[in-house]
Formats: C-alpha cells, structure tokens, sequence
C-alpha cells in the first residue's frame, strides 16, 4: 500500500503503510509509523536504525525537508530544508524556504514566509526547541531557539530575538532588536525598534 520513486526512496521499509515517497533517498531510513508523504531529494531520510524511526503523518514536499526527522509526527513541511533538523518535534507547519530548519524537538509552531523561525543564512547549528510560537513574514522571528507563545507578523519582526517569550509584534520590523525582553507588544512598522531586552512594554 505504498508508492515509492526514486533511488535508495523507502530503502528499509518493511512494515509502513500507506505512504508516498517519491525522489532519491525520501524515506530512506523510515520503517515505522506510516501515512506520510515526501516528495523531494533527501525528504524525511531520517539515518541510524530504521525500525527506530516511526515518524508518521507527515507531508513533506521540497529537497532535504524532514531530512532528520525520526519519532516526530503529524509536521507539515514545504520548501527547501523546511524543518531540515527536526527529529521528534511534532505538529509543527513549516512553508517557505528554510523555514523552521533548526527545530529539533520544538512543537506546535507555524512559520510562514522564507526563513521564518529559521536561521540566518542557513546556519542551523544552534538548535531550536521552542514551542507554540507563530511566524508569517520572512525572516520573522529568526534567530528564536527557545522561545514559546510568541506571535511575529511581518518582515524581519522579531528577527533578534533569542529566547524570550509571549512577545508579540506585528509589522515589518516590529520589536526587531529584541533579545530576551518577554510580554511586549509591538504593532506598526519599526515599533519597539531599538529595544532589545526590556519587557512588558506596549508600543502602538
């Protein structure tokens, strides 16, 4: 009840079901779970032993997204190493390129827009294991790593921020400079701008 495409796509599957797997090493070391669907070089390969690797429900549709991913489930990625990192995080969604690629065990979060919650430039070697935030706009929110119930709506809001939670700025640029300030509000273009670690602040 499977359909699999592509050299080395599927490789050690024995048990799963119903799944799709379509481009060269998608799936490659998945053999639990089931009901997922890669499409692209490297989609969920997942590495180690396979019957360790259950991850399930999952859509992933874009070179390298889920490469890593192992127990994780019920994650939507699309674009370019969309939660490129990710190994048991679940229920994350992910659109965009880069988005999210540094999530390791992180869930519930939603980025939308290239780099959202990624990385910049694409370096993923810190990782990034918050929960419940949301980012739609690119480069928002890019270097968070632990933050949670965070919300960045716009280009590059939020961007500086680290590890702080309950944030939320809308607006290109809002609450950019932030690091580890908590509990501010930032709506308009360029609000809160040159704040960086004060909290509890509303800027309108």
């Amino acid at each position: 009840n499977n359909v699999v495409i592509g050299s080395a796509a599927a490789d050690q599957i024995t048990t799963q079901s119903y799944n799709v797997y379509v481009g060269v090493n998608s799936g490659r070391y998945i053999n639990g779970g089931g009901s997922n669907v890669a499409v692209g070089y490297g989609t969920m390969a997942s590495s180690g032993t396979a019957a360790n690797n259950t991850a399930l429900e999952c859509v992933a549709i874009g070179n390298s997204v889920m490469a890593a991913i192992t127990t994780g489930g019920y994650n939507v990625g699309v674009g370019s190493n969309a939660l490129n990192d990710i190994t048991t995080g679940a229920k994350n969604i992910a659109i965009g390129v880069e988005t999210l690629d540094a999530l390791t065990t992180g869930g519930q979060n939603i980025a939308i827009g290239a780099h959202a919650m990624g990385t910049a430039d694409g370096d993923d070697s810190t990782a990034l294991t918050g929960d419940y935030n949301v980012a739609v706009g690119a480069e928002s929110l890019e270097s968070l790593t632990t933050g949670a119930y965070n919300v960045s709506l716009g280009y590059q809001a939020g961007e500086a921020q680290i590890g702080s939670s309950s944030n939320t700025f809308v607006g290109g640029r809002a609450g950019t400079d932030i690091t580890t300030g908590e509990s501010n509000v930032a709506i308009g273009r360029d609000s809160l701008y040159t704040a960086t670690t004060s909290g509890d602040n509303v800027c309108i």
